[in-house]
């Protein structure tokens, strides 16, 4: 939603909105970056809604009952969900459709900075603030540029991904999250039958590669962890926070972490290559990328513990921040611990990813390591609250006693200083909480 009002507000129209957060008093740098762009900001109350309001967009965590809702009803203003304006200014440009399950944000970006780099102005609209635009004074997640083609996320979780009709599509990965698989099979087929040029497949991802022969109407190529299209890196070193490698004599340096990085690179250099955008050219645009917010981001280092932000919110997610942050305890200090710090968010996805967050936990942290949860994340609305953090620790506990239990985030950063010592690290992970960057750097603080 932030990022649908930034790009309309930066294509010349007139936005006004409303969120909760707002009205209770949070996120205010957020609320004065938007005023600053111009947008007017009213409660959440209805009052911002006048008959001079041309349509009211809203997203699928609005129930019927909001009175901004209910108000614009009442004056007849035309309504429309978040996805199905998303649809209508992907056809106003050339557009580039990042779906899958994990990564999508990452290759979002990615690209945009390729083609940015390659002096293509293009535009995008994404879920997560690039820190290069954060630099600049924006938020971060919108851009209109003046350029033919936008790079934008196409989400599945809500089956919007259906909406779409892109000249480029890319499926990361399929994986079970808000849906089973089975559920999400046929949104990414339907997705695959709207793209007009080119499909894009990770062939390391076997619900991903099961399309390879699926639609003779378009292009259909590939990426993986060591390649894309007929190219194939060399060379491969993963140093710290960076990686290097080589393809076809052209030195590539990724200002990022971790394997599925370089899938994610693999990714969005087949993006640009299939709009002639040199290998040379390429290679400056992903040294040049500076990453995303909250995605393995380094908070700092006190009494040598180090501690790092990120997004990772489903299994997959988990396992892959886990693994990399293992990748450089292993090449840093001998004998140094993961505390991991799981923010669950979501009644019913943690109950439908139970069993796999369980196997996630238990396959990817030692015995000498140590899970911190607290209490799932309540952001409103209905729910049903009859699983806890508890139930899941429980289950991990009787295959590895390694998980610890708080009723809420404040007791939790009082307990950090406890289970840390020198040369350990602690990463905190979890989504939907706005509060979660504040928590690491308080995490921080308190040791």
């Amino acid at each position: 939603m932030s990022a649908l009002a930034q790009y309309l507000q930066l294509a010349g129209k007139a936005v006004t909105g409303s969120d909760r957060a707002f009205d209770q008093g949070k996120n205010n740098d957020v609320k004065s970056q938007y005023l600053k762009m111009g947008m007017k900001i009213y409660p959440q109350n209805g009052s911002g809604i006048t008959p001079d309001t041309s349509c009211l967009i809203y997203s699928t965590a609005i129930e019927n009952s909001n009175p901004e809702l209910q108000k614009a009803k009442a004056l007849n203003i035309p309504t429309l969900h978040r996805s199905d304006l998303l649809a209508q200014l992907t056809t106003e440009k050339k557009s580039i459709a990042v779906s899958g399950t994990s990564g999508k944000s990452t290759v979002t970006a990615m690209i945009y900075q390729l083609l940015e780099s390659a002096q293509m102005e293009p535009s995008i609209l994404t879920g997560a603030n690039l820190l290069s635009l954060e630099k600049m004074g924006l938020p971060g997640n919108a851009v209109f540029g003046k350029g033919d083609w936008l790079v934008f996320e196409a989400d599945e979780s809500d089956g919007s991904l259906v909406k779409y009709s892109p000249e480029i599509g890319l499926i990361l990965n399929i994986e079970k999250d808000h849906k089973e698989i089975s559920e999400l099979i046929p949104l990414f087929t339907k997705f695959g039958t709207q793209i007009k040029e080119t499909l894009i497949l990770n062939v390391d991802d076997k619900e991903s590669n099961r399309f390879h022969s699926s639609f003779s109407n378009i292009k259909t190529t590939f990426f993986s962890q060591n390649s894309f299209g007929e190219h194939v890196i060399s060379e491969l070193s993963e140093q710290g926070w960076a990686s290097t490698f080589t393809i076809d004599d052209t030195s590539f340096t990724l200002n990022m972490p971790g394997k599925h990085n370089i899938a994610n690179a693999m990714a969005s250099l087949q993006v640009a290559q299939q709009l002639g955008v040199s290998l040379s050219d390429c290679a400056h645009g992903l040294s040049t990328f500076t990453g995303i917010d909250r995605r393995h981001i380094f908070i700092g280092k006190k009494r040598d513990i180090t501690v790092i932000d990120d997004f990772a919110h489903n299994p997959a997610k988990v396992q892959a921040c886990i693994r990399t942050v293992k990748h450089a305890a292993a090449s840093g200090i001998k004998g140094a611990k993961v505390i991991a710090i799981f923010h669950p968010h979501g009644f019913a996805p943690m109950k439908l990813l139970r069993k796999e967050f369980v196997e996630a936990f238990t396959q990817c942290l030692d015995e000498r390591d140590i899970l911190l949860m607290p209490e799932i994340y309540y952001a409103g609305g209905t729910a049903d609250k009859s699983i806890s953090s508890q139930d899941i620790l429980s289950d991990i506990n009787s295959i590895k006693k390694i998980g610890h239990y708080f009723t809420d985030k404040d007791s939790l950063l009082k307990a950090i200083p406890g289970f840390c010592s020198a040369g350990d690290i602690i990463v905190s992970m979890g989504a939907r909480d706005p509060s979660l960057s504040e928590f690491a750097q308080k995490a921080l603080s308190s040791l």
